[in-house]
């Protein structure tokens, strides 16, 4: 028998092609009926998974059964490498919770149903371990206060604040305004809006904890005169979160997830409609750029289980990125069109037809907002606010988008 001999430099290619590999290629998508693992990809030999990865692990146990997953190991880039759960066929169903990070084993979520959807997303930067998560059919419900998913803490702190005055009506409550804060930490968040003569109703820790500076039923002032809407002092409506982040770096997930679950029942206490849960730079004369777009609509809407389908696109990844309207100063119909929508959706601005400077600043808001395939995140620099001229144009995706905002709203 004659055996092959090779080369230590071949070897090393050799393992290296491996590793590529390993690292690149999504597993199986098919999981059940009976109790499994799934795994990042590479986790099972020891390679860290790749960057790019969008895997898919449709799991399926017999009628009349729950599934529990469990986590045996998950370590992933905390920032932006994230593991989905949702509870149901798709990635339309309502999310049960993300993981990332690094996760003990032990930590688990059950289903309401017998199938769930787990999506693994990577970006294109750092990558880690990943992850082992064993899966079971279960037929006793865990209460809420077992899962992973963990309680909204809320940290009192309306004794601190001063700069707040009562609401024309305590219940005439109907937007949402998110912000990031700027400032690095809570308390300097606080000190901030105190030195400013500001307030807010509720600061979001980088760890998740909440802070309440002023009751719900006040007037916080934290969003100014700007319009949205029919609405023209949003302070007289809205309640206010600033979500602490220096508006160039990702938000951890621990928050995000606070945030949705605070909004969650912000919402459903004052009945807010979706289209009036706003970032600041949606409506205050466009000088703003919180919520940055680091922030995670996507995760933000499934969480609260609104506008299911929005992130879906009928469009090829060139058609979205497609330039269809950019600055100009000749009048055209199309051009007032989408003015007309964005004013109907909530949007202020005049629909004169003309792609100025103020439809641009609305332009890049509503890509801020809607469009994170096309969106370039905002640089400090020198301490400097950096914002970029490819976000205030008209994109295929942000077509699309507006297209079934309104049909929605």
């Amino acid at each position: 028998m004659e055996f092959l001999k090779f080369s230590k430099a071949t070897w090393l290619c050799i393992v290296l092609a491996t590793t590529v590999s390993a690292q690149s290629k999504c597993p199986a998508s098919d999981y059940g009926p009976t109790a499994g693992v799934i795994e990042s990809p590479g986790f099972a030999q020891h390679v860290n998974y790749g960057n790019d990865m969008s895997c898919t692990y449709n799991i399926k146990v017999a009628e009349g059964s729950k599934i529990l997953l469990t986590v045996n190991s998950l370590i992933t880039e905390t920032c932006c490498d994230r593991v989905y759960v949702y509870d149901g066929p798709n990635t339309h169903s309502r999310v049960l919770i993300i993981w990332s990070g690094h996760l003990g084993a032990g930590s688990f979520v059950e289903s309401t149903g017998n199938v769930v959807t787990v999506t693994f997303q990577s970006d294109n930067t750092v990558n880690a371990a990943g992850f082992s998560i064993r899966y079971a059919p279960s037929n006793a419900h865990l209460t809420p206060t077992t899962t992973a998913k963990p309680t909204l803490q809320i940290v009192n702190w309306k004794d601190r604040s001063t700069y707040w005055n009562s609401r024309p009506s305590p219940t005439d409550i109907h937007a949402l305004v998110l912000h990031h804060t700027v400032d690095p930490t809570v308390q300097a968040t606080y000190d901030a809006l105190n030195n400013r003569h500001l307030s807010v109703h509720y600061i979001a820790a980088k760890n998740g904890t909440i802070y309440q500076l002023v009751d719900e039923a006040n007037r916080a002032w934290h969003a100014g005169t700007g319009t949205w809407g029919s609405y023209t002092n949003m302070n007289d409506i809205s309640i206010g979160i600033e979500i602490v982040n220096t508006g160039d770096e990702p938000f951890p997930t621990v928050q995000e997830n606070a945030v949705a679950e605070l909004s969650a029942q912000i919402v459903k206490r004052w009945k807010i409609l979706p289209k009036n849960i706003v970032a600041h730079a949606d409506f205050q004369e466009y000088d703003k750029t919180d919520v940055s777009g680091y922030f995670d609509f996507k995760l933000f809407y499934a969480a609260l289980d609104m506008y299911p389908g929005l992130y879906t696109t009928k469009l090829s990844e060139s058609d979205q990125k497609k330039v269809l309207y950019q600055a100009s100063t000749t009048y055209s119909a199309a051009v007032k069109s989408i003015q007309e929508r964005l004013q109907k959706y909530g949007y202020y601005l005049t629909a004169d037809g003309i792609f100025g400077s103020a439809t641009q600043l609305v332009v890049e808001a509503f890509n801020r907002h809607y469009c994170p395939e096309i969106f370039k995140q905002e640089e400090i620099v020198n301490g400097n606010e950096v914002r970029f001229a490819q976000n205030k144009r008209w994109y295929g995706i942000s077509e699309e988008r507006l297209a079934y905002l309104v049909a929605h709203s």
